[in-house]
């Protein structure tokens, strides 16, 4: 959203420096507002494609494998102890 901001407002600053050397220039105000909107509509989708698979994930069985796989671990540090 700030390079939208930063697009349009160096549009706008261009547009008038293209006005004063006497070329048609105009910005409806429809136009940077939809530009915003479908910027915001990319990002929302790309980011709910995005943390799809990490929603998918089943926190159980991952749980599960870090508790076998430190279990070798803790009985080598049991040992060690005794």
């Amino acid at each position: 959203m700030i390079s939208t901001g930063l697009g349009v407002g160096l549009r706008s600053i261009l547009g008038q420096f293209a006005v004063m050397a006497g070329f048609p220039f105009r910005i409806m105000w429809l136009t940077p507002l939809l530009g915003g909107l479908m910027v915001l509509v990319v990002s929302i989708v790309a980011a709910a494609l995005s943390v799809r698979p990490v929603v998918k994930l089943q926190p159980v069985r991952f749980r599960r494998t870090l508790i076998a796989a430190s279990a070798p671990a803790r009985e080598l540090n049991a040992a060690q102890h005794n």
